[in-house]
């Protein structure tokens, strides 16, 4: 399903300041909540990812991922997205053991 109102506030004023409304009109119509089945092998070959979520606090978070191929993975409908760590230790040194993430899209 397409989301109804893709953008927060704070989106929409960006794209009227840099003139890019009409862009994202069109790309917003990409942003769905669930992974379509035909990207559902593409997402297992990546690489990386951006998270980004709210903390029950009302905090924005947000976080850049670069692990080993095949790391994420779905469900068959798309609506859950796994992260997987094998390797516990980051080539950047953060230690993922006690990191495990399953997302509701």
């Amino acid at each position: 399903m397409i989301l109804p109102d893709t953008f927060h506030s704070g989106e929409r004023e960006v794209q009227i300041r840099t003139g890019e409304q009409d862009r994202a009109l069109i790309n917003g119509g990409l942003i769905r909540d669930a992974i379509p089945p035909n990207a559902i092998n593409f997402v297992a070959q990546q690489q990386s990812c951006v998270l980004g979520w709210t903390s029950p606090d009302g905090d924005i978070w947000g976080t850049f991922l670069a692990l080993d191929r095949g790391f994420a993975s779905t469900n068959e409908s798309g609506t859950i997205l796994s992260l997987h760590f094998d390797n516990p230790t980051s080539p950047t040194g953060v230690d993922y053991r006690d990191f495990w993430l399953d997302f509701r899209v």
